[in-house]
């Protein structure tokens, strides 16, 4: 199964946690995955990113997400696709080849 990095910023608030982690990425975790055309399975994995690191913390226990970070201006999940829910664009943000957890 592959992975797709999913860079979620701003997830602590009302709208980021109800519609974006818990009923789209939680759940699609659950279910094993989406079945590609070619019978192939693509998993979510999610990097939580925020201003607070408590509440990260807590999000990332009760949804069993493995990591998460303030450090916005190193953000590079190392994963084959990357994609960035927020409010700001990944590819004007943060250039190629930087690191968020070095």
């Amino acid at each position: 199964m592959d992975k797709v990095g999913i860079i979620m910023n701003g997830v602590t608030g009302r709208m980021g946690t109800q519609q974006h982690l818990e009923r789209s990425i939680v759940a699609i975790r659950r279910q094993g995955g989406v079945q590609l055309q070619d019978g192939r399975r693509i998993l979510p994995d999610p990097v939580l990113l925020g201003r607070n690191p408590e509440k990260l913390e807590v999000f990332a226990r009760k949804y069993e997400v493995e990591r998460w970070s303030t450090a916005s201006e190193s953000c590079n999940v190392a994963l084959p696709g990357i994609v960035c829910l927020g409010y700001w664009t990944f590819r004007n943000r943060f250039p190629r080849g930087r690191s968020l957890f070095n």
